[in-house]
């Protein structure tokens, strides 16, 4: 692979991650320890690169993923009442 896709897979495999599973905005740790954001903006960008890989690979658990990544942040950022995303969520509030 080339260095930026390799630098993109180690960043999920490591980047922190919410109880239900959604990636953390902030989530480079060593710049932002104990920030326990979930950003729609990342979910964008998430989901665009997994697409894309797995449109690249074909590798289902690609996909799969995405699928994840796309409810754990609805069930953190969709408002109920009115079903529209908040920008972002915060474990803190």
């Amino acid at each position: 692979l080339s260095p930026i896709l390799d630098e993109a897979y180690r960043y999920l495999d490591e980047v922190p991650r919410t109880a239900n599973g959604a990636v953390v905005h902030w989530g480079e740790p060593r710049f932002f320890a104990g920030d326990d954001e979930v950003w729609v903006d990342s979910a964008f960008m998430v989901g665009m690169f997994l697409l894309s890989e797995y449109a690249r690979t074909e590798d289902r658990a690609l996909l799969d993923e995405s699928i994840a990544q796309y409810w754990a942040f609805s069930e953190l950022c969709r408002d109920d009442e009115d079903a529209l995303y908040r920008h972002a969520w915060d474990e803190g509030d």
